[in-house]
C-alpha cells in the first residue's frame, strides 16, 4: 500500500538548500519572514531609509544565524525582536496584517492538496511514519 506524505511549507521560510550538511532551507537573503516582509512591503510600511538600513543590517546579522545551525524558534524570535525595535507600533500593525494576509493565502493554496492526499489510498501519513 502506497503511503503519501503531506508537507505545508511555512511562508517566509526560504527555499534551496543552505549549502550545509543538515539540508535545510536556507534563508530567504534579506532574512527571515518578518524582516523580508518589512523590506518586500517597504513603500506599504512607509520605511524610512534608515530603518531600510537598519532592517538590512539586521537581515544580514540574522541570515549568518541561521546559515550556521542553531536554535531556529530562537533565531526567528530574535528576527522579530529586532523588527520591533525598528518599525513604529503602526508599522508592525501593517506588516503583521501582511503576513498573516500571506499564511492564510498559503494554506488556502495548499487546503486541495492536501485534501487531495488525504482521500488516496492510504491517506496522510505523519513524515516520521515513513
Amino acid at each position: 500500500m502506497a503511503r503519501v506524505v503531506a508537507a505545508v511549507v511555512v511562508v517566509g521560510n526560504g527555499g534551496g538548500n543552505g549549502g550545509g550538511n543538515n539540508n535545510r532551507p536556507a534563508p530567504p537573503k534579506d532574512g527571515p519572514g518578518p524582516i523580508a516582509d518589512a523590506l518586500h512591503n517597504a513603500e506599504a510600511l512607509k520605511l524610512t531609509p534608515e530603518q531600510k538600513t537598519k532592517l538590512e543590517a539586521l537581515g544580514k546579522e540574522i541570515r549568518a544565524k541561521a546559515e550556521k545551525g542553531g536554535d531556529r524558534e530562537a533565531i526567528r524570535k530574535e528576527a522579530m525582536d529586532g523588527v520591533k525595535e525598528i518599525l513604529t507600533p503602526e508599522q508592525l500593525a501593517k506588516l503583521k496584517e501582511s503576513m498573516n494576509h500571506t499564511v492564510a493565502s498559503a494554506l488556502k493554496t495548499a487546503a486541495p492538496a492536501v485534501k487531495a492526499a488525504a482521500a488516496s489510498p492510504g491517506g496522510l501519513q505523519a513524515p516520521d511514519a515513513v
